[in-house]
């Protein structure tokens, strides 16, 4: 395309009465562009416009657009997949056509520069993901290295200490070692109280870093530029790891993020000029080694398991073996388990419910066989044989029988045996006529109701000899 001077100059060249040849052997161009030119006039050049692969593939990049939330490299990525090589300079070059890919203009910011080995930046992020087909809120949680940039990230339905140890133990063990720093911001995740330098970090955290050999450090209150390398890789991860994918589980969502940060890690990056698998290979060297034994990170809670043999841990229930019925037990929450210990002994242990509430998990073998019912003695519709024997007298009988099974809903064996004994035991018209007031106001306390047949029966049933 000719632009500006020499288009000037071939007009100018013109009309001074130049030919057509004189002016292309001048100008260095050939004679058919000079004729076009001077065709064309002297207005302003329109655009030139040329079908390539883009165009051809237009429905289908819009289509992809959408579903990958407007991540172009995403795009790319699924165009290769399905076998169509567009090459990304073409298809950004689309992107600019249709207008949706104009840049903001960025302000300058500082920059930190970090020694091998003695920094590392993790942080968390709320998102909004499709995980079995139901919209789930992730906690994203990333460990970002300094000096290598290197990158790994997990997502758990929750932010809290427990699931912080159990992230930052994958990830040291995903990176064989540990940075002497770990920069956090000032949530009480890690912090226990105070900000910045003032900052006390919580007694079990505190723990945690020591067994890897590192200590936390949290920046300035308001200073978040201080950890923009685990800042910038959510925005990273938000664009270019969420779009375009789906998840069958949470599982399956933590081996995409593993997979997808051994992809970056070994891919070429501007700032560092390199790879940061590269530069890991000689941070490594620089990094403290982990402890010859990694324990498992768990909590412990203290449980009685009840009458249905089930145990409950953060609103899911869980069973155990029948015969634990009224035992206390000693429960072990890890990331992914269960476990039930009583008197250091494990009698059970389940998958654990990640994301449902109010879930019933029981096991096969717990299942209730009729020894189960007779150990959490199951009431039957049977009645016991004192209520028979009452139920034949009078009606009074009965009707209290029955005040006595709506009033304490069916636990009433204890209280019926009494009502009968003290049918055997004191005169049948004045327990009639205790029972009568009694199911006037609704009284069914078989304590007070002796005592009122005692009160009632006083001074003619029990006689001294006369001396």
């Amino acid at each position: 395309m000719i632009y500006g001077d020499e288009r000037t100059a071939i007009f100018t060249l013109q009309r001074k009465g130049h030919a057509i040849r004189a002016i292309a052997r001048t100008l260095g161009l050939s004679k058919n562009t000079v004729k076009r030119i001077l065709q064309n006039g002297p207005g302003e050049v329109s655009p030139m416009r040329r079908k390539n692969a883009f165009d051809k593939h237009s429905d289908l990049i819009r289509t992809l657009f959408v579903a990958c939330e407007g991540n172009r490299f995403r795009v790319w990525e699924k165009l290769n997949e399905r076998g169509i090589n567009l090459p990304y300079s073409t298809l950004t070059d689309g992107f600019r056509r249709w207008q949706v890919a104009e840049k903001k203009t960025k302000l300058p910011s500082g920059s930190y520069t970090f020694t091998p080995g003695e920094e590392m930046q993790t942080d968390t992020s709320p998102h909004w993901v499709l995980i079995a087909g139901k919209k789930e809120k992730v906690q994203c949680h990333a460990l970002w290295l300094g000096y290598s940039r290197m990158l790994f990230a997990q997502g758990y339905p929750a932010t809290d200490r427990f699931h912080c140890k159990v992230f930052l133990t994958e990830g040291l063990t995903y990176y064989s070692g540990t940075c002497g720093i770990c920069m956090v911001d000032n949530s009480n995740v890690v912090i226990a109280s105070g900000t910045g330098e003032n900052a006390v970090i919580a007694p079990e955290m505190e723990a945690f870093s020591k067994r890897f050999h590192f200590t936390f450090k949290a920046h300035a209150l308001g200073h978040a530029n201080r950890s923009a390398g685990v800042e910038r890789s959510f925005w990273y991860i938000e664009r270019n790891f969420y779009p375009g994918r789906t998840f069958e589980s949470w599982d399956d969502l933590n081996r995409q993020f593993r997979k997808w940060c051994d992809k970056i890690n070994a891919r070429e990056c501007r700032s560092i000029n390199g790879r940061p698998i590269d530069r890991f290979t000689e941070e490594l060297h620089h990094m403290q080694r982990l402890p010859l034994h990694v324990p498992e990170v768990y909590l412990v809670h203290s449980r009685t398991v009840d009458e249905s043999a089930y145990i409950n841990v953060k609103t899911n229930r869980y069973s155990v073996p029948a015969n634990y019925v009224g035992h206390d037990v000693e429960v072990h929450e890890t990331y992914r388990e269960i476990r039930v210990y009583c008197r250091h002994r494990l009698i059970t242990s389940h998958l654990r419910e990640l994301s449902g509430r109010n879930c019933v998990k029981t096991l096969p073998e717990h299942e209730w066989s009729e020894r189960c019912k007779r150990l959490h003695k199951v009431k039957t519709s049977e009645p016991i044989a004192e209520e028979v024997k009452l139920r034949q007298g009078p009606a009074e009988f009965g009707a209290m029988v029955d005040a006595l099974k709506n009033k304490n809903r069916g636990y009433v064996v204890r209280s019926i045996r009494d009502l009968y004994r003290m049918c055997q035991e004191y005169p049948e018209d004045s327990v009639l006529a205790v029972i009568r007031e009694a199911l006037r106001y609704n009284l069914v306390d078989m304590r007070r109701i002796e005592t009122m047949i005692l009160r009632h029966i006083r001074g003619h049933f029990f006689h001294l000899p006369q001396t």
